[in-house]
């Protein structure tokens, strides 16, 4: 195949690895359900890390049964050095493909520092990820259905769009279900431009396990968190927070809108959202609800002294919901405390009935 090929690929279950090498093509499964790639527990199910662009996509897939595979030189960012495994389902090295449509399931790995169990992307990657499942992926680090991680000592301008996509049952040891980290290296990596953004829309994000239980952020710029459903997670361990964990430094900026963040658990921490780092947090239009231990905390480190502005959202025991001193709360008009009257939550049905307040 070259550049701008189409393969397309019938039903059935192939048992093989597939690596893109570096060429744009799409390869399009019959139906998802039915068209299956099995890894066999041979390494990454598909590579694509030859510099593909956006033009590469995958697409109507089911891929299963891998396990991470190797990165030659490792992996050297902020939160995992010297590891060098990822990506059990699909490993992305400095490109950036579009991949949907798929279901990205049963992938395990058990070395301590890998990370990725559905998709890994390290390096120079952006990339879009649409209306994929991740379920039942397994990793010891982080990043039990998604993992986006920024290499250091270079230059970097990165982003990920994850959209209309459902990720559940998925367990690893520290960093959620999604786990994206593109932090500010500049105190250790001078002279280095390194901007990364992410966009969360349209996700269910629920029945995860993990020390952070659904999604871990330290993006240096901008994270968007849109219409999403973040329910039924558990943080286990050091029980840092059940739902989002939001870890970033200076100049960090991250918006969470029309989202339900409602009946996660912690252990210790925040089972709504944790409060990492000197970054500011603007939660708009937004359920925060039925979590345990707490809606809201922040870190209790003194040399954290994050900003949260809250406005036209429902939080439940109102500011006395918020725990921690080492922030700022911003508690801006249109605020309530009222049970939101979701209209089956048992079930995952987060519509409001027409009396929800």
């Amino acid at each position: 195949s070259s550049d701008g090929d189409t393969v397309l690929v019938s039903a059935g279950t192939y048992v093989e690895n597939i690596n893109f090498n570096g060429k744009n093509i799409s390869v399009i499964g019959e139906d998802r359900e039915t068209t299956i790639i099995d890894g066999n527990q041979n390494g990454s199910v598909v590579r694509i890390e030859s510099g593909e662009d956006s033009t590469a996509t995958l697409n109507g897939l089911t891929i299963l049964n891998g396990v991470p595979g190797i990165i030659d030189g490792g992996i050297n960012t902020g939160w995992v050095s010297g590891g060098a495994r990822g990506g059990a389902g699909i490993l992305v090295i400095d490109s950036s493909p579009i991949i949907e449509n798929c279901i990205i399931k049963d992938n395990i790995s058990n070395h301590s520092t890998d990370v990725g169990g559905g998709i890994f992307l390290y390096g120079k990657c952006n990339s879009i990820i649409n209306n994929c499942i991740f379920t039942n992926n397994i990793v010891s680090y982080g990043g039990s259905g998604i993992c986006a991680l920024s290499r250091r000592y270079e230059d970097f301008d990165v982003s990920i769009e994850i959209k209309n996509c459902e990720l559940n049952n998925n367990t690893s040891q520290q960093q959620g279900a999604i786990f994206i980290g593109y932090p500010d290296y500049s105190d250790s990596d001078d002279g280095y431009i390194q901007h990364g953004s992410a966009y969360l829309f349209n996700n269910l994000i629920y029945e995860n396990t993990s020390e952070v239980g659904a999604i871990f952020l330290n993006v240096q710029d901008e994270s968007i968190i849109e219409r999403c459903n973040i329910y039924d997670n558990i943080s286990i361990d050091w029980g840092k927070a059940g739902g989002i964990c939001i870890n970033e430094s200076d100049g960090g900026h991250t918006i969470i809108s029309n989202t339900n963040i409602y009946n996660n658990s912690a252990s210790t921490n925040a089972g709504g959202l944790w409060k990492v780092g000197n970054s500011d947090v603007v939660i708009k239009n937004s359920i925060i609800y039925n979590n345990i231990p707490n809606q809201i905390e922040f870190h209790d480190e003194v040399e954290y002294n994050g900003i949260i502005s809250l406005e036209y959202s429902d939080i439940q025991d109102g500011q006395e919901g918020i725990n921690g001193d080492n922030g700022t709360v911003s508690w801006g008009e249109g605020n309530i405390d009222a049970d939101p009257l979701f209209t089956d939550p048992d079930n995952g049905d987060y519509t409001l009935q027409s009396t929800s307040p």
